[in-house]
Protein backbone atom coordinates (compact mmCIF):
# COMPACT_ATOMS: atom_id res chain seq x y z
CA UNK A 1 0.00 0.00 0.00
CA UNK A 2 1.33 3.41 -0.81
CA UNK A 3 2.20 5.87 1.91
CA UNK A 4 -0.47 8.31 0.72
CA UNK A 5 -3.22 5.78 1.56
CA UNK A 6 -1.95 5.57 5.11
CA UNK A 7 -1.80 9.33 5.37
CA UNK A 8 -5.43 9.55 4.18
CA UNK A 9 -6.46 7.02 6.81
CA UNK A 10 -4.63 9.02 9.46
CA UNK A 11 -6.42 12.16 8.37
CA UNK A 12 -9.74 10.39 8.98
CA UNK A 13 -8.80 9.01 12.38
CA UNK A 14 -5.52 10.14 13.87
CA UNK A 15 -5.98 7.83 16.83
CA UNK A 16 -6.24 4.70 14.75
CA UNK A 17 -3.43 2.62 16.24
CA UNK A 18 -3.42 -0.03 13.54
CA UNK A 19 -2.88 2.59 10.84
CA UNK A 20 -0.07 4.17 12.83
CA UNK A 21 1.58 0.79 13.34
CA UNK A 22 1.28 -0.05 9.66
CA UNK A 23 2.79 3.29 8.70
CA UNK A 24 5.66 2.71 11.14
CA UNK A 25 6.28 -0.76 9.70
CA UNK A 26 6.34 0.73 6.20
CA UNK A 27 8.80 3.41 7.31
CA UNK A 28 10.99 0.84 9.09
CA UNK A 29 11.06 -1.33 5.97
CA UNK A 30 11.93 1.65 3.79
CA UNK A 31 14.73 2.67 6.18
CA UNK A 32 16.09 -0.88 6.26
CA UNK A 33 16.11 -0.98 2.46
CA UNK A 34 17.92 2.34 2.23
CA UNK A 35 20.47 1.23 4.84
CA UNK A 36 21.19 -1.82 2.67
CA UNK A 37 21.51 0.37 -0.42
CA UNK A 38 23.87 2.70 1.44
CA UNK A 39 26.07 -0.22 2.48
CA UNK A 40 26.14 -1.51 -1.09
CA UNK A 41 27.04 1.97 -2.32
CA UNK A 42 29.98 2.06 0.09
CA UNK A 43 31.09 -1.37 -1.10
CA UNK A 44 30.86 -0.10 -4.70
CA UNK A 45 32.77 3.10 -3.75
CA UNK A 46 29.80 5.31 -4.58
CA UNK A 47 30.21 7.57 -1.57
CA UNK A 48 28.96 10.95 -2.86
CA UNK A 49 28.31 10.31 -6.53
CA UNK A 50 26.12 9.68 -8.41
CA UNK A 51 24.01 12.13 -6.46
CA UNK A 52 20.87 9.97 -6.32
CA UNK A 53 22.58 6.59 -5.96
CA UNK A 54 25.30 7.14 -3.38
CA UNK A 55 25.75 6.20 0.25
CA UNK A 56 25.37 9.82 1.32
CA UNK A 57 22.12 10.15 -0.65
CA UNK A 58 20.58 7.11 1.06
CA UNK A 59 21.67 8.19 4.54
CA UNK A 60 20.30 11.69 3.98
CA UNK A 61 16.98 10.27 2.77
CA UNK A 62 16.74 8.24 5.96
CA UNK A 63 17.43 11.34 8.04
CA UNK A 64 14.67 13.13 6.16
CA UNK A 65 12.21 10.45 7.26
CA UNK A 66 13.68 9.84 10.70
CA UNK A 67 15.77 12.78 11.92
CA UNK A 68 18.40 11.64 14.36
CA UNK A 69 18.45 8.05 13.05
CA UNK A 70 21.60 6.69 14.67
CA UNK A 71 22.43 4.26 11.87
CA UNK A 72 22.22 6.98 9.23
CA UNK A 73 24.31 9.38 11.32
CA UNK A 74 26.89 6.66 11.93
CA UNK A 75 26.88 5.89 8.21
CA UNK A 76 27.57 9.51 7.31
CA UNK A 77 30.42 9.55 9.81
CA UNK A 78 31.78 6.36 8.29
CA UNK A 79 31.75 7.95 4.81
CA UNK A 80 33.49 11.06 6.16
CA UNK A 81 36.17 8.87 7.74
CA UNK A 82 36.62 6.99 4.46
CA UNK A 83 37.37 10.34 2.84
CA UNK A 84 39.83 11.06 5.66
CA UNK A 85 41.57 7.77 4.88
CA UNK A 86 41.63 8.59 1.16
CA UNK A 87 43.16 11.99 1.98
CA UNK A 88 45.86 10.35 4.09
CA UNK A 89 46.61 7.90 1.26
CA UNK A 90 46.95 10.86 -1.12
CA UNK A 91 49.36 12.56 1.29
CA UNK A 92 51.48 9.40 1.39
CA UNK A 93 51.69 9.54 -2.42
CA UNK A 94 52.56 13.27 -2.19
CA UNK A 95 49.40 14.04 -4.16
CA UNK A 96 48.46 17.15 -2.21
CA UNK A 97 45.67 18.41 -4.52
CA UNK A 98 43.95 15.01 -4.31
CA UNK A 99 44.34 15.03 -0.52
CA UNK A 100 42.62 18.40 -0.28
CA UNK A 101 39.85 17.21 -2.61
CA UNK A 102 39.22 14.19 -0.35
CA UNK A 103 39.16 16.41 2.74
CA UNK A 104 36.64 18.72 1.05
CA UNK A 105 34.45 15.77 0.07
CA UNK A 106 34.52 14.51 3.64
CA UNK A 107 33.43 17.95 4.80
CA UNK A 108 30.54 17.85 2.32
CA UNK A 109 29.36 14.77 4.19
CA UNK A 110 30.03 16.11 7.71
CA UNK A 111 30.69 19.85 7.57
CA UNK A 112 31.50 20.07 11.28
CA UNK A 113 33.75 17.01 11.50
CA UNK A 114 36.59 18.20 13.79
CA UNK A 115 39.19 15.83 12.36
CA UNK A 116 38.53 16.89 8.77
CA UNK A 117 38.41 20.57 9.73
CA UNK A 118 41.79 20.19 11.43
CA UNK A 119 43.21 18.41 8.37
CA UNK A 120 41.97 21.19 6.09
CA UNK A 121 43.49 23.87 8.33
CA UNK A 122 46.82 22.03 8.47
CA UNK A 123 46.77 21.60 4.69
CA UNK A 124 46.19 25.32 4.19
CA UNK A 125 49.02 26.16 6.62
CA UNK A 126 51.41 23.80 4.84
CA UNK A 127 50.40 25.27 1.49
CA UNK A 128 51.02 28.81 2.75
CA UNK A 129 54.40 27.80 4.18
CA UNK A 130 55.39 26.09 0.92
CA UNK A 131 54.41 29.14 -1.12
CA UNK A 132 56.37 31.44 1.19
CA UNK A 133 59.41 29.15 0.95
CA UNK A 134 59.16 29.15 -2.86
CA UNK A 135 58.95 32.92 -2.89
CA UNK A 136 62.01 33.23 -0.65
CA UNK A 137 63.92 30.74 -2.79
CA UNK A 138 63.13 32.71 -5.96
CA UNK A 139 64.22 35.97 -4.31
CA UNK A 140 67.45 34.37 -3.06
CA UNK A 141 68.17 32.93 -6.51
CA UNK A 142 67.60 36.31 -8.16
CA UNK A 143 69.92 37.99 -5.64
CA UNK A 144 72.60 35.33 -6.17
CA UNK A 145 72.32 35.69 -9.92
CA UNK A 146 72.65 39.45 -9.70
CA UNK A 147 75.73 39.21 -7.46
CA UNK A 148 77.39 36.55 -9.61
CA UNK A 149 77.10 38.45 -12.92
CA UNK A 150 79.84 41.15 -12.96
CA UNK A 151 78.60 42.75 -16.20
CA UNK A 152 75.10 43.11 -14.81
CA UNK A 153 76.53 44.55 -11.58
CA UNK A 154 78.59 47.10 -13.54
CA UNK A 155 75.57 48.01 -15.66
CA UNK A 156 73.41 48.50 -12.56
CA UNK A 157 76.14 50.59 -10.90
CA UNK A 158 76.50 52.80 -13.98
CA UNK A 159 72.82 53.33 -14.65
CA UNK A 160 71.44 53.04 -11.11
CA UNK A 161 69.22 50.05 -11.64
Amino acid sequence: MPTSTFRQALALDEQHAATLEALQRLLDARIAGFLERAEQSIADKRLLLPEEDSAVYYYQQILGWAPGNEQALAGLNRVAMLYRDLANASYRRSDFPAALAMIERGLQVEPENPELLKMRDEHQQLLSSARAAQSRARANEAAREERSNPIKRAWNNLFGE
